[in-house]
């Protein structure tokens, strides 16, 4: 599966001043809940893209990326873009997965 467009915007549509709780709100609640509707779970990811507006903020994201993933951590890349979407957002996350019947 594709997973793409993943921010960190609460359901109400906060977004978090902060570069961490933007991707912990993208990761945990966006990201999890879409893998996970479709049967999936972490250790499925086998790729992720994540777009941050200050490359800077990668410290501060990199250990909610490991706890998250685990020992069976995905192929990733680390992209610095000039904007996102919408202002103040400053994290996205992209992933691809293997869960299901696809993955046997």
């Amino acid at each position: 599966m594709w997973i793409s467009g993943t921010v960190g915007m609460t359901a109400d549509g906060a977004v978090p001043a902060e570069a961490a709780d933007q991707f912990r709100v993208a990761l945990d609640n966006n990201l999890d809940a879409v893998l996970r509707a479709a049967g999936g779970a972490p250790g499925d990811v086998v790729k992720v893209t994540v777009f941050l507006t200050d490359i800077a903020d990668r410290a501060q994201i990199n250990l909610l990326r490991i706890a998250y993933f685990g020992d069976r951590r995905p192929g990733s890349t680390l992209v610095e873009v000039s904007a996102l979407v919408l202002p103040g957002l400053k994290v996205k996350i992209m992933a691809e997965a293997m869960a299901g019947d696809g993955a046997e």
